[in-house]
């Protein structure tokens, strides 16, 4: 038998039942219910996602693949009446396979363990409820260690290849838009000089096709999400709206 670990989210209609008859239709295809956590209300990440989220996560068992259980986890999203036309917009019910035992996937269709778990405290938050002792096995902490890292301050961030006025522009616009969860004390860096604190995010600007050949410790903790090519006008927004996204998700949750 398998252990797998799931996120659940939904911010439309009624999450709490959705949540309910998720897990219903679980063991109802054979999967069954180890744990449940308790329900958080947490903010919305991105400028589309709607009203707050409620998210929570389930500890399961299951003799199916990994693959096999996406594809029912798909179908019960479908059946809840999700639609995916919208990247991080609000939806019904929303189900993330986050672990599947010591399972390491990197596939067009299937990527375990979760590549965004690591960082957003909406996640670790209720994992750590079902499996707080449960290794992530490329970055080899536990879910305790990781949600407990999320509390480390100053949040570094890591830029290599600005200058140290982009950087100084880009920590602005950060505490600009971060205003309303002031204070967060966070240090946008040219490179690393407080060797002492762990760099939260390394944004590399040059390298986007090379993440998966960075070495397993290091791969959750590298964001590529922009190519060097971009003029500066155009990559400072971009880069200042994505990184707004995930310090969003590393503060703490709504309730």
């Amino acid at each position: 038998m398998n252990r797998c670990c799931i996120a659940l989210g939904a911010n439309l209609d009624n999450p709490e039942r959705a949540f309910d008859l998720a897990c219903e239709r679980l063991e109802q295809s054979g999967v069954t219910l180890l744990q449940r956590s308790s329900l958080l209300r947490t903010a919305p990440m991105g400028t589309d996602a709607g009203p707050e989220f409620l998210n929570a996560a389930a500890l399961v068992q299951t003799d199916l693949s990994a693959a096999a259980l996406l594809s029912l986890l798909h179908q019960i999203e479908d059946q809840a009446g999700r639609t995916r036309t919208t990247v991080w917009g609000p939806r019904p019910l929303d189900l993330d396979l986050l672990l599947f035992d010591d399972l390491v996937v990197e596939s067009p269709q299937l990527t375990v363990p979760h590549p965004l778990m690591w960082f957003r405290r909406f996640v670790l938050e209720p994992l750590n409820e079902v499996a707080p002792h449960w290794p992530h096995p490329l970055l080899q902490e536990t879910t305790a260690e990781l949600l407990a890292r999320l509390s480390a301050r100053p949040i570094i961030l890591h830029v290599p290849g600005f200058s140290e006025q982009q950087a100084q522009s880009l920590q602005r616009e950060l505490e600009q838009s971060l205003s309303a969860h002031q204070p967060t004390p966070f240090a946008v860096q040219t490179h690393q000089k407080t060797p002492s604190l762990p760099t939260f995010a390394a944004v590399d600007l040059s390298a986007c096709a090379s993440v998966g050949r960075q070495p397993p410790q290091q791969r959750g903790r590298i964001l590529r999400p922009f190519q060097a090519s971009l003029p500066p006008d155009e990559l400072l927004p971009r880069l200042a709206a994505f990184l707004h996204d995930v310090l969003t998700a590393v503060l703490p949750t709504v309730s």
